[in-house]
């Protein structure tokens, strides 16, 4: 069974999913289902997860959505980028023959794409991140201050106006606007820790490897009753944090599988989104 994610309020997308149904008549493959985005269905969400391969036809936050309510562990994916920017995501024009020649020759012709996910322990509960983690102030007027702990040593006591913590994925996200490096995300288990706009001119982002872990506090400057900030998941979900709460991140073994065509390039999909050719 095939699982076809639809945002239908991309442009085009009904198009898209026309096509594929003629193309299931020339190249016939059993259990072709569509499912409309955003997905709120508990047996919508079963179904999907028991396919063969699911295909998400959107942008990348569709794709980052979608995740978020399927959880990680689920079948391979291809994502179609019918949106803007779409670093995740596969060009439309290069899908419809790829996913033909999936059809006819399943993982001869895919490369196979593994990202890692990152993770964050809050109140006993476990977080996962495909793209990133932000923490983000309550209150505009104030600044934040973060304590931050490198695997047991305390390093860093700064105040910012929030922190986001990336995955290689996620380097090409809020990650790069806000002045950090980008990451080849295939295959590499790592993260990436960026201070946003902090009270200091030598602080700059790190990267981190797998075995590093970060714990970090946070509260408000000059606090005040109910203080609190908050973990935004993936720009999809968002946990309140109480002042002093601490936030435990670290690399993930938790990893999603992306099927691209084996002529993909990260470094032409570099080139075409941040038009650097002459």
């Amino acid at each position: 069974m095939i699982s076809f994610i639809c945002n239908r309020s991309k442009e085009d997308n009904e198009k898209v999913v026309e096509s594929i149904k003629s193309l299931q008549k020339k190249h016939p493959f059993e259990g072709f289902f569509v499912f409309d985005f955003p997905l709120t269905n508990a047996e919508t969400l079963k179904k999907i997860k028991a396919s063969e391969l699911i295909v998400i036809l959107g942008g990348d936050g569709t794709v980052l959505s979608s995740l978020f309510y399927l959880g990680y562990q689920i079948p391979p994916i291809i994502p179609v980028n019918i949106g803007n920017l779409g670093f995740v995501t596969i060009a439309l024009e290069e899908f419809q023959s790829f996913f033909v020649e999936y059809l006819l020759k399943k993982e001869e012709v895919v490369k196979i794409d593994e990202r890692y996910l990152i993770e964050a322990d809050l109140y006993g509960d476990r977080y996962y991140a495909l793209n990133d983690f932000v923490l983000q102030k309550n209150d505009r007027k104030r600044m934040l201050v973060i304590e931050c702990s490198f695997n047991g040593s305390q390093v860093i006591k700064k105040r910012v106006d929030g922190l986001i913590i990336s995955t290689p994925t996620g380097s090409t996200a809020y990650n790069l606007s806000a002045g950090g490096p980008i990451m080849n995300p295939s295959g590499i288990p790592a993260m990436i820790f960026n201070p946003i706009c902090p009270h200091s001119l030598t602080m700059k982002p790190i990267i981190m490897t797998k075995s590093d872990e970060l714990l970090v506090k946070t509260y408000h400057v000059r606090p005040v009753e109910n203080d609190k900030s908050f973990l935004v998941i993936d720009g999809v979900h968002d946990v309140e944090i109480g002042a002093g709460e601490s936030v435990c991140f670290r690399v993930s073994k938790e990893k999603v599988i992306f099927y691209k065509p084996k002529t993909d390039s990260y470094y032409n999909t570099l080139n075409r989104k941040m038009n650097w050719a002459l």
